[in-house]
């Protein structure tokens, strides 16, 4: 699949896209699209080898995917927390883990999700601190997903 047969971000959500496999879709449709969306630019280069290797692998284990996508819908379903302050956890312990596709795709939903930039800063300093230095290096690149998100641009000021 080439990066022009995705659906355009504003089209599909990816998880919209993986529960269409859970029910039923075939994989190389709604999967293989869920984790080759991008919300900036078409793949290319490194991005274009992860996303060949990723397809090939969930072909590989098609089962442990279905399974992932369906414990992620019901760890974010709304319950005793909404799925905004779910989103707001999942952003901080992907700061913690150092995972960047995993910033990326939780600043978008907690932004999706009705979150306000100082939520996220606040969310963000809770990172920090559980993390200690790392979450220094990620909390940075995780605020500025959110603002791209958001629509705002990030500026700069005093550091």
């Amino acid at each position: 699949m080439s990066g022009r047969d995705v659906p355009a971000r504003d089209d599909h959500r990816p998880l919209d896209l993986v529960r269409r496999v859970i029910e039923g879709a075939g994989m190389d449709t709604a999967l293989d699209q869920a984790n080759d969306w991008q919300p900036d630019a078409p793949p290319r280069g490194e991005q274009a080898g992860f996303q060949a290797d990723s397809r090939a692998l969930r072909r590989a284990v098609p089962d442990v995917y279905r399974g992932f996508a369906g414990m992620h819908d019901a760890a974010l379903r709304p319950g005793a927390l909404d799925t905004k302050t779910k989103e707001l956890m999942a952003l901080a312990i992907a700061v913690a883990q150092g995972c960047e596709r995993c910033i990326d795709i939780h600043a978008r939903a907690a932004q999706d999700h009705g979150a306000a930039e100082a939520e996220v800063a606040e969310a963000l300093g809770v990172a920090i601190l559980m993390s200690g230095g790392p979450g220094t290096s990620y909390a940075p690149v995780a605020f500025a997903a959110y603002r791209r998100a958001a629509g705002a641009h990030p500026t700069t000021g005093p550091d």
